[in-house]
Parts: C-alpha cells; structure tokens; sequence
C-alpha cells in the first residue's frame, strides 16, 4: 500500500491518499478490489457533532455514541469511533472514524473495509492518513474561506428556493410548445427491437400481506436493512405497476397511471438493477409501462458493488434484491409547462416513491429513497446524455430484514 502526498483547497486539506484507488466524488478514496473506502475532508460551517449525525445515512452505520478514544497529531485532537455496518453483497464492514474541529471548520478521516482486510488499512492507511492531514489554510485564511463559503452557499440556496416558486405569471409573454402546435412528446421511450422483453403479470390482491392502508401508512419506515430472500414476479409486477402503472390511455395520448403527475405528463422512465427477482436473470432492466412489460438491457460484473459505488459508497444499495432507478425526460413536461417545470417533475417524483414505499409496505418489503448518487457516473451507467434524459431518484428494495428506520 503506497500512500502519495496530495493537497486540495476544495477539501480544505493536505495529507496522503492510496495510490491506485479511484475518487468518485469529493473526499472519496475507493479500492476496486474489495470496495474498501477512504474518506477525508475538511468541512467550512459544520461542527464536529453534525458531521458525525451526517455520517450515519452516507454510511449506512448505527448511531455514533461515546468516542472509543482520543489521538492526538501535529494537527488535531482527534476523537476516535469504531463501528460495524454491512458492505456490498451484504458482508460485515469494520468502520474507523477520527473527527476534530478547529474554529469554524470540521475535519474528518474515515476508513471502512471487510474484517479480512481491516487491519491493513487500520495500519497502512488509517493511520498514516490521520497523522498527515492537516488544514491548507492558515487559522485567519480559514476564517475569510469559511465566511466566503457560507455567502456563496447562501446566494446558492435563494437560487434553489426560486426553483421551486412558480414562475408563471397572468402577464408572461412565454408560449409554450403545446400552445404552439407543436407534437406531444411519447410518454414511453422507444425499445430497441432486438431486446429480449418478459411480460409482467397483472397485479393480484392475493399477494398482499396487509390490505389496510391505514396499517401501510403506520408502519411505513425508511428501511435499509434487507435479509437475502427473493421477490417474486409477481411482487415486482405490482411494484411497478403501483409506482407507474397505466390504468387507462386516451387516443389524445394523454393517459392516466396510478400515480399523480401535472398535467398527466409523466416525465419519468423507470430503471431497474436486478438482483434477487424469481425468474429474472441479474442486470439492468427498463419498465414498459403501455406494456407492463420489462426490457432486458444488460448486465455486468459485481453489480452490487458497483451500485454501492455509484450510490455515493451506500452499501444497502447495492445489497437490494432491486433497485428502483427514476430517470426524467423533461421534455415530456416543458411541452406544457417551460420554466415551471423543474418545480412539477421534482413533486411527481415523490409521489412515486411514497406510492413504492406503501405498496413495498403491503408485500413485506423496505424501500429508502436515496437522492444521494453520482449523476455522470449513474448516468453513463444506464446510456443516458445526461441533458435530454437523466437520474432523478433512486430507491433500493428488499424483503424486510433487520428492524431500523429513520422516518
């Protein structure tokens, strides 16, 4: 293991990195071979304490309580914590945990890997990460980058809050292409003729496990914890069809699905990493809805650590039986609603997802929205532009396992 010295003021620090391993996002080291993860940053505006409530959703882990130590470096006092969690293919993952603050910013190391290999990395990587890292700025610099930071990140947010505003007024001189004549997009995606398609079965009541929405709605949880079972076909039928089914098409082209979207316009197409599904062979597949049908696209080698990867290094991803993967073609609603439309496509996406989490709830599965993925990469991954098409949302399914939930 040869650690190479690096210096990032996007991160705020200097220190060492492992030669040899890939960065797919900010802060983030990961090994290929085994999925074994670095993660260093310093943090402008955060303390200490919020990193560590942060970390229990980025890595899957229980709640962080009493530090199992203290280290001190030329740098830092560090606070030391150690904790299991459940890697790719769902095996036990040791995580070791150093966080510090100084003034304004919150600095951290963390390192997770399989229990074969964790004592290397305690030693070879662990260690001589949290010796080396140190701030790139000086204490009076930090405090300006900090205080630059939180303006920009202000000025940021009032961007963001504006999106989400209609931007439709009685006095707008904007037409929309509907309004000019101009064609309807399809609701469904072209399919490649020679792709092998399976016909899904129509939803069967007998399926259910709980029939009363009330108990859906009560025992709804945000579940990441999933035992090894399979779904069958008929539950990931009903599945789909509960999160974009089509219950009737008009020869307008307008249609109806089960699920609510402005305008009927229903920007999405539905992706999924098939894993553990009766009957299915693993890989990417998309959902036809006009056909209630599947379209094998392809497949490829360690699709669960590949998944965990592209999940921002979430483990319960890719220890799903299927991940749910929403993409959107938001031509489908600028048709009709131009600038309003981020606003409307970011409201039906969750009205998809609440009706995966209801129906996962009435067939003994768990699903957890994650918004948490690296957009190129996921992209790439399923041949999307990135521009006219591109991820939205993601939610990993499994039969229910181990009880958590986090609302």
């Amino acid at each position: 293991m040869i650690m190479k010295p690096f210096s990032d003021a996007q991160l705020g620090i200097g220190g060492l990195k492992p030669g040899g391993w890939t960065r797919p996002e900010l802060g983030f080291w990961v090994r290929a071979s085994d999925q074994a993860v670095l993660f260093q940053r310093g943090i402008p505006n955060m303390t200490a304490e919020q990193i560590k409530l942060s970390l229990l959703p980025m890595f899957d882990l229980p709640r962080l309580r009493e530090p199992t130590g203290r280290h001190k470096t030329a740098a830092f006092q560090w606070e030391l914590y150690h904790v299991e969690t459940r890697g790719p293919a769902d095996e036990l993952f040791l995580v070791e945990a150093a966080l510090a603050q100084v003034g304004k910013w919150a600095f951290i190391v963390l390192v997770a890997g399989g229990t074969s290999a964790f004592q290397t990395l305690h030693e070879k990587v662990f260690l001589p990460a949290l010796e080396a890292l140190a701030p790139v700025y000086t204490r009076a610099e930090a405090g300006r980058v900090a205080k630059e930071r939180a303006k920009k990140y202000a000025g940021t947010v009032q961007d963001f809050r504006g999106s989400m505003k209609s931007n439709l007024t009685v006095d707008t001189d904007w037409i929309s292409d509907q309004m000019k004549g101009l064609v309807m997009p399809s609701s469904q995606k072209a399919v490649d003729p020679g792709c092998e398609r399976i016909a899904l079965p129509k939803p069967d009541p007998a399926i259910l496990k709980k029939s009363n929405l009330l108990a859906c709605m009560a025992d709804r949880k945000s579940r990441r914890k999933f035992s090894m079972a399979n779904l069958t076909l008929d539950e990931l039928a009903y599945l789909l069809w509960a999160t974009q089914g089509v219950r009737k098409a008009l020869p307008s082209g307008r249609h109806y699905r089960t699920v609510p979207s402005a305008g009927s316009r229903h920007s999405f197409e539905t992706y999924l990493v098939i894993q553990q599904v009766d009957g299915l062979k693993t890989g990417v597949y998309r959902y036809l809805p006009f056909d209630h049908q599947l379209a094998y696209l392809f497949t490829t080698e360690n699709l669960a650590k590949k998944m965990s990867t592209l999940a921002s290094n979430q483990p319960f991803v890719g220890n799903s039986a299927v991940c749910f993967i929403w993409s959107s073609v938001p031509y489908r609603m600028e048709w009709r609603y131009g600038l309003d439309s981020e606003r409307v496509i970011l409201m039906d996406v969750g009205h998809v997802c609440q009706n995966l989490y209801l129906a996962a709830e009435s067939i003994g599965c768990g699903t957890c929205g994650v918004a948490a993925y690296d957009q190129a990469e996921l992209d790439r991954f399923l041949g999307l532009d990135g521009k006219d098409e591109f991820v939205i949302y993601l939610a990993p399914v499994g039969k229910v396992g181990q009880e958590n939930d986090d609302g």
